[in-house]
């Protein structure tokens, strides 16, 4: 993943889309993850730009987190930012695979964790884009059965 706007670019699957309604599924094995700098996830309805792309970031160590990068940039460089949440228990377990499911109807971001609801956003930052699954420098996972499948709108 390139660029210095997501935490995830040491590495990952990129799929460069214009996709509004659609499910991402995958299932993950975190074989090293821990501390913040020790995580995977998922970026979703991304959108390329110039300088800070716009996307959805999902993180999962310890803790879950959901971030919204807005495409903006502040006068430093940095790209621009807002949490919805973090600090969510994941109960994440090493060595263990468990599946992950986002829900994108719309404004409407549903994210489900090993068959447990984790967190329903309303959010119009982004509507359509992309996705891209990856992990942070220190973690090692392995990911199988990825899948996106549209979505009829409500």
């Amino acid at each position: 993943i390139a660029g210095k706007m997501s935490s995830l670019q040491e590495g990952g699957l990129l799929v460069e889309r214009n996709w509004t309604d659609y499910k991402i599924t995958f299932r993950a094995k975190p074989l090293q993850i821990g501390d913040n700098n020790s995580y995977f996830g998922v970026l979703f309805r991304l959108r390329t730009g110039p300088n800070c792309q716009k996307f959805y970031e999902l993180a999962f160590n310890q803790t879950v987190s959901l971030n919204a990068f807005t495409g903006d940039q502040s006068p430093d460089g940095n790209c621009l930012a807002r949490s919805f949440f973090s600090g969510i228990p994941s109960y994440i377990v090493r060595d263990k695979w468990h599946e992950v499911k986002i829900e994108l109807y719309g404004p409407e971001i549903i994210i489900y964790l090993d068959d447990t609801l984790i967190n329903r956003v309303t959010d119009d930052t982004t509507l359509t884009g992309g996705f891209s699954i990856g992990l942070a420098p220190h973690a090692e996972v392995l990911f199988d059965d990825i899948k996106v499948v549209e979505l009829v709108a409500r």
